[in-house]
């Protein structure tokens, strides 16, 4: 499971196929929330109406950060971690998050878990310091992971840890909710169109004229990858290319199986596309751990949802992903 924000597509390029409607420009915002950068593009009648929407639409990130993130110590999220046996009412933004993660535990029997956190501390100093935790120490961290661990109460919209030393870390769920929470607010200030992109983390609404041509690499030669034409939707991908501990010859990914407490090694690449930003975001997440033989069955059950699964050699796709196009050695 990813130990941070850290779902990747990597070499984003986004491209407008043809002019828009006269009435609309397009503007471009970059703000840092998430420990990262997100980006909103979005169409509008004028700068100020653009720097407006854009400005609401950055609050409501970093209103979601403090509610959901685990490198704040003060968040939401991380007192919620230091109690133990008691109930806690929590907010609307975290009882989102959290409700739809166990729903995707209990799908997933564990594959996918946000109680990992103390796994994702030790393989986080593990990169640091690059060196493997000791397995006795990856087990005493298993003591306080799992989700049967973390109870929902709706009725009073409260949670309960019911072991001491948890942590629980939404690196695969939160950069995608607050996507999708910005979005929302964009369209109640009466924004049409927009892509954000929360460092790979994509959202977007159907295009003005045409559609966003998005380049998925491994690389910064963007010219060598493959190109999707997206419309109104989101996409996520989950790798190691960037973060990773390589000792010995072998290469462990930033992505932990939360059931055995190890870091994936020989990863695959995967990209999801899906409805919304968090549900994207989660299933890059599961789908690593799964692998593609049965992520692929896994994935069925979800409506929206199209995969691809690269293991360095071979590509192995849904039924229903869309088409891969080959970048030309020039483009627009």
């Amino acid at each position: 499971m990813k130990t941070q924000l850290l779902s990747l597509l990597l070499c984003i390029f986004l491209f407008s196929c043809s002019s828009t409607k006269p009435q609309l420009q397009s503007y471009d915002f970059t703000e840092k929330h998430m420990g990262t950068d997100f980006r909103i593009i979005l169409y509008a009648n004028n700068a100020e109406e653009a720097q407006y929407a854009a400005k609401k639409a950055f609050e409501r990130i970093k209103n979601i950060d403090q509610s959901c993130s685990d490198y704040i110590a003060e968040s939401e999220l991380n007192k919620l971690s230091r109690t133990h046996d008691e109930w806690i009412p929590i907010s609307d933004d975290l009882w989102n998050v959290l409700s739809y993660a166990q729903k995707l535990a209990e799908q997933s029997q564990g594959a996918f878990d946000i109680t990992c956190g103390p796994l994702s501390l030790q393989w986080r100093l593990a990169r640091f310091r690059k060196k493997l935790p000791s397995q006795t120490i990856l087990k005493r961290a298993l003591t306080r992971v799992g989700y049967n661990k973390l109870t929902l109460k709706p009725e009073t919209q409260s949670v309960k840890l019911s072991h001491l030393g948890m942590k629980l870390d939404l690196g695969a769920l939160a950069k995608g909710y607050a996507a999708d929470q910005a979005l929302l607010k964009l369209k109640t200030l009466g924004i049409q169109y927009v892509l954000i992109d929360a460092s790979g983390d994509m959202l977007m609404t159907d295009h003005p004229s045409s559609y966003w041509k998005v380049h998925i690499n491994d690389s910064n030669q963007s010219k060598a990858s493959s190109y999707l034409k997206l419309q109104a939707g989101a996409i996520a991908t989950s790798g190691d290319a960037i973060q990773n501990l390589s000792l010995a010859e072998t290469k462990y990914s930033h992505i932990i199986d939360p059931r055995s407490g190890q870091a994936l090694t020989q990863s695959e690449r995967v990209t999801i596309i899906s409805k919304t930003a968090m549900q994207a975001d989660a299933l890059a997440s599961v789908s690593s751990v799964l692998k593609h033989s049965k992520a692929i069955p896994f994935l069925k059950q979800f409506d929206h949802a199209k995969a691809a699964f690269y293991d360095g050699k071979t590509t192995h796709l849904t039924h229903n992903f869309p088409s891969l196009y080959k970048t030309e050695t020039s483009y627009d």
